[in-house]
């Protein structure tokens, strides 16, 4: 795998689509989608088929096994974003969902990688199923804007929690220092636009701080 350490540069951004080339950023990208291997040297990427792009009870075997030949690329450093959201109207059904989202934290597991996770109002059954799998490699729930007290759930299951440019500053100021991450999904802007908005609510949130936490996030265990 890709040592984001080595880099001239900080790794800071757990989750953008962003167009490559964007160094300091996970790019989360449909497996599909993704360049050439060594296309973008230094690049790393999130493989995952997104809720809103499922159809049917599971993920077809042709992009079941395009996601895990992409997985298992060095570039790509984690899996996802998967996930399960109860509000767009254009998502399949929870069973759908749910089996969609356990075939990605099975992927997970077996390459060794952490899970990007997609949230929207389905907070209740990822911690229901985090509780049921008993998964080793970490989970990040990514673009969280939620109340404190779903920020304790997750962070007492010992999720990362991911802030972007808008989020609930109270969940911010109570969230454990060593689960925070930060990303630029919902923005043009850059990831230090969203490093400042966050070290003006928290000022312990610092770029090195973010880096290790992401760089911890990234570690196999």
């Amino acid at each position: 795998m890709i040592n984001p350490d080595t880099a001239d540069h900080l790794l800071l951004d757990l989750h953008t689509h962003h167009p490559v080339p964007q160094p300091e950023a996970i790019v989360s990208l449909d497996p599909a989608q993704l360049p050439a291997e060594g296309a973008y040297p230094g690049q790393v990427y999130s493989a995952g088929i997104h809720p809103w792009t499922l159809a049917g009870l599971s993920i077809p075997a042709d992009r079941l096994s395009a996601l895990r030949q992409a997985v298992m690329r060095q570039d790509v450093v984690a899996v996802g974003e998967t996930g399960i959201d109860t509000v767009h109207p254009g998502c399949v059904t929870m069973a759908g969902q749910l089996n969609a989202f356990r075939q990605h934290i099975e992927l997970s597991e077996e390459v060794g990688k952490p899970l990007v996770i997609h949230c929207v109002k389905g907070q209740d059954i990822i911690a229901g199923v985090r509780r049921d799998m008993l998964p080793r490699q970490a989970w990040a729930i990514h673009g969280f804007r939620g109340k404190p007290t779903v920020m304790r759930m997750f962070a007492d299951l010992g999720i990362y929690v991911s802030f972007g440019i808008r989020f609930n500053s109270d969940s911010l100021l109570q969230v454990p220092a060593h689960l925070i991450l930060a990303e630029t999904d919902e923005t043009s802007g850059r990831i230090e636009d969203v490093i400042g908005a966050l070290n003006a609510v928290r000022p312990d949130i610092t770029p090195e701080l973010l880096h290790a936490n992401l760089l911890r996030f990234l570690t196999p265990l």
